[in-house]
């Protein structure tokens, strides 16, 4: 049985947070599970404190208590992680990372960390922190959320190939809004698999509550 997934994605809102909370909820009847977030920007500041919106979703959908999630970094500015860090001088640091990730393994049999925005993604750059550091630092599997409709195989095929090139280890993708009964839908899912030389796992629209795939994938 593998520890985690680490979930990324094309973009930023491609549904990462929408894919994340289904994954814990489906987990979460058989096991242990945590969720993890290294930086997030674009918190809304409620009584002079900094609410981490991802991870509220997912633990109010997943019933999660407070201490099986965790964001290390949290900033108000909707920037990328570096920028944002840079209005209030708290930079992300790896081995605060390390120790919130080490934690959450000590203490759950199962970690979901999603990223923050695509794969490509800066977290500093005084001293270059990229989000790629955290995925090899975690060393989960990689599962890459996409659209479905227009400019969808491109992001996929691009993200899939940037993470080749790291020896990540790619399960596959989940494509979220998708029509079955959409031309278009079905044929980029044809594409983004012949492309990329990997399998699309599952399928998620806006009435979906569960991915049915999830068991088989985490005792492999």
């Amino acid at each position: 049985m593998i520890k985690g997934l680490f979930v990324t994605g094309t973009g930023t809102d491609v549904g990462k947070t929408y894919v994340s909370a289904r994954i814990v909820k489906a987990l979460k009847s058989q096991y242990k599970v945590g969720y993890y977030k290294a930086a997030l920007s674009g918190a809304v500041v409620e009584n002079d404190v900094l609410i981490p919106g991802d991870l509220e979703v997912v633990k109010q959908y997943a019933s999660l208590l407070n201490e099986s999630c965790k964001v290390s970094f949290v900033y108000e500015e909707a920037f990328a992680p570096h920028l944002a860090a840079k209005k209030t001088n708290t930079p992300v640091d790896l081995n605060t990372i390390k120790a919130d990730l080490t934690d959450l393994e000590n203490k759950h049999d199962f970690v979901v960390i999603e990223g923050s925005g695509g794969i490509i993604c800066p977290l500093r750059d005084d001293k270059l922190i990229m989000l790629s550091d955290v995925m090899l630092l975690a060393n989960y599997p990689l599962i890459i959320v996409t659209s479905s409709g227009l400019g969808s195989i491109n992001g996929a095929v691009l993200t899939a190939q940037y993470a080749k090139q790291l020896n990540l280890n790619v399960l596959g993708f989940i494509m979220n809004n998708f029509d079955s009964n959409n031309l278009l839908h079905q044929d980029n899912r044809i594409m983004i698999e012949r492309l990329s030389s990997y399998k699309v796992l599952g399928y998620l629209n806006k009435k979906a509550d569960k991915i049915e795939w999830f068991e088989q994938i985490i005792e492999s």
